[in-house]
């Protein structure tokens, strides 16, 4: 009896043994493992992560098991600054060639920084038609001289005397554009000389028109180049502060000057500065339709 006892209670023992084991390798299949752990020693992992990216990934950039860059990124890597470099240094040039160029022309013969300085030596040649030109009336010598650029050197294509603005009504010294020219205009005097303005016929009609056979109108002050019917007054200065030239040269003048070239009234002709742009005419001008009947100094 004892002895079935004891069989009994070893067998109990051994069920109990082997269930016991059951239980704990079932749990130990179906435990989760830990994901609390932050691996942090790149030589296991390959590279730490923190919130599950590699710590040396950039957005959209993989990187290899050994935490490095692939030597081929590198490779893009150069060749992407190589270009950026070459297209700055392509720019930069560009801009240094457009400077060059442009200080090429400013410097063009006979311009340095696109000015031109008169000296009281010129070359003399004859006037190229269709070629913008400069008249200077010089008050200090009573000359007016007519320049044109022709090619590398302005030239000097027309000297004739004239007739300046007096102390009491001086010829205003600045820079003008020619507005229109006239044949044998009619003269309206301004108030301050014909309070009445009665208008002078041409001078081919009355030799009492004191413009003369032509006149040049200009764009401010009353201001005009003209011909005279007081020849014996030339190289004076009489005037109402318009220039005037015998009837001849007034003709000489009418021939080359046109619509836009520039004029300056100056004090003195040696050291004044004429610029690139005296020599071009503008492709517009502003020009007054009623030029003939507007009041003009004399």
């Amino acid at each position: 009896m004892q002895k079935h006892s004891i069989s009994a209670v070893a067998l109990t023992l051994s069920v109990l043994a082997l269930f016991t084991h059951t239980i704990d390798k079932v749990s130990a299949q179906v435990a989760p493992p830990s994901s609390t752990s932050i691996p942090t020693d790149t030589k296991q992992t390959g590279q730490a992560k923190v919130d599950g990216v590699s710590a040396g990934q950039n957005s959209g950039t993989p990187s290899n098991q050994s935490g490095t860059a692939p030597k081929t990124s590198n490779a893009q890597g150069a060749s992407v600054k190589s270009s950026a470099v070459k297209g700055v240094s392509q720019t930069a040039q560009s801009k240094t060639n457009i400077q060059l160029g442009q200080s090429d022309a400013a410097n063009q013969p006979p311009f340095t920084n696109n000015n031109y300085v008169l000296t009281g030596s010129f070359p003399t040649n004859g006037y190229h038609k269709g070629v913008p030109v400069v008249v200077i009336v010089d008050k200090s010598s009573h000359f007016t001289h007519v320049l044109q650029l022709q090619g590398d050197r302005i030239v000097r294509i027309l000297t004739i005397s004239n007739n300046i603005g007096s102390l009491d009504t001086p010829s205003p010294p600045g820079r003008y554009t020619v507005v229109k020219t006239k044949m044998y205009p009619k003269w309206i005097p301004p108030k301050d000389i014909d309070p009445k303005q009665k208008p002078v016929p041409p001078y081919n009609e009355t030799h009492k028109n004191p413009l003369g056979v032509a006149a040049i109108y200009l764009n401010k002050f009353e201001i005009d180049l003209h011909g005279t019917n007081q020849p014996k007054l030339i190289r004076k200065s009489t005037s109402h502060g318009c220039v005037r030239h015998s009837n001849s040269d007034i003709l000489k003048l009418f021939a080359v000057v046109n619509k836009g070239d520039v004029v300056y009234i100056v004090d003195h002709f040696r050291g004044k500065v004429l610029v690139r742009t005296d020599f071009v005419r503008p492709t517009k001008t502003n020009t007054n339709s009623k030029n003939e009947h507007i009041t003009h100094r004399k």
